[in-house]
């Protein structure tokens, strides 16, 4: 049974982020809220024209948060909301998502057109820094720093590619077609043109040895980000639509949200044995194109040690820790943003 965080927002939940015991949600109505984990109390609330569509938290910066409102990024001060501290340049169209690399030195958001723009933002310092173009033919929907590697994002988007950029030379290293890469041969022809493999989301383990991506036919695909190159290590096929939502609670563990209004958590350190994946195809490497063999998918009944059937389609979530128990906070179409307890 979820608990109910209420009062905050008056449409859609788009977003959440969590540290310590603070919680940022972001909504539909313009509204961004920051609540008490302690108390599960609305302690700050701003309301803007626009939505609020992703959010991240630095952990260096306590009082410190970035907002994404359309095409915005704002820096707020967590205990005063009256207006902004900073603003950082505009972006090309609506953003999908900010981050933070590993260092907080600099801020990548991503949008609409499908262009990727990193922000330097060090104390006093708020820039565009570069802009990732013409790569992406469709929305850019996310983007994750690597951990250990300061020049190296990994992003996704609706025209099916995942792609490993080096952002300080604008420079594509790999870049994957998900319907060239990934069988389909678990989902028939018709689920497959409702719920084709978009990348809806990227994320990467604590210690940068995988990325995990969400995609839009349900499947989840690992990606080995243990060296320079990322190549592909598992497929996995669990939910039957589309896995909106990816973020890793350690190194081996994560959890996924879909369209199939279910939220599993998944273990890798279980699934030793489980299935063997095809042997890493070759990559569309700087824009060039191969013909790599397809993934066969992996087997996913040891791997997956937690499922929630949440009712509601995913829009955002994400790992919580409270009074050392592992939680989930998810942001879906209501007003209302859910706490599951993950045993």
């Amino acid at each position: 049974m979820a608990r109910m965080l209420k009062g905050g927002h008056s449409d859609s939940v788009l977003c959440v982020e969590c540290k310590e015991h603070l919680l940022v949600s972001g909504g539909e109505g313009g509204e961004l809220c920051t609540w008490d984990l302690r108390t599960e109390e609305l302690t700050h609330k701003l309301t803007k024209s626009d939505g609020c569509t992703s959010i991240c938290l630095p952990k260096n910066k306590p009082d410190t948060l970035y907002a994404s409102f359309r095409e915005n990024v704002e820096q707020y001060d967590v205990r005063n909301f009256d207006s902004p501290v900073d603003s950082l340049p505009v972006c090309d169209d609506e953003i999908n998502q900010i981050v933070l690399n590993d260092k907080e030195e600099f801020l990548a958001a991503c949008d609409d057109t499908g262009n990727v723009k990193v922000f330097t933002v060090r104390a006093g310092e708020n820039k565009v820094f570069k802009t990732l173009r013409n790569k992406h033919t469709n929305i850019c929907s996310s983007v994750t720093f690597r951990p250990g590697k300061p020049w190296d994002i990994v992003t996704g988007g609706f025209d099916f590619n995942l792609i490993h950029w080096d952002f300080g030379k604008l420079k594509v290293l790999n870049m994957w077609n998900m319907q060239e890469l990934i069988s389909d041969e678990s989902l028939d022809s018709v689920n497959y043109l409702l719920n084709p493999p978009f990348v809806h989301h990227v994320n990467v383990n604590p210690d940068g040895t995988l990325v995990a991506c969400g995609l839009g036919n349900g499947g989840v695909l690992l990606m080995d980000s243990s060296r320079r190159h990322l190549k592909k290590e598992h497929y996995f096929q669990a939910h039957s639509q589309g896995v909106s939502q990816v973020h890793f609670v350690d190194s081996t563990k994560f959890i996924t949200g879909s369209n199939d209004e279910q939220i599993l958590m998944w273990d890798l350190s279980r699934g030793e044995g489980a299935g063997e994946a095809a042997a890493a195809p070759t990559p569309i490497t700087n824009g060039h194109r191969t013909n790599p063999a397809p993934v066969v998918p992996a087997l996913t009944e040891n791997v997956i040690c937690h499922k929630i059937d949440h009712k509601f389609k995913i829009n955002w979530l994400t790992p919580v820790t409270r009074n050392g128990v592992l939680a989930v906070a998810v942001a879906d179409q209501r007003s209302d943003i859910s706490l599951y307890a993950i045993p």
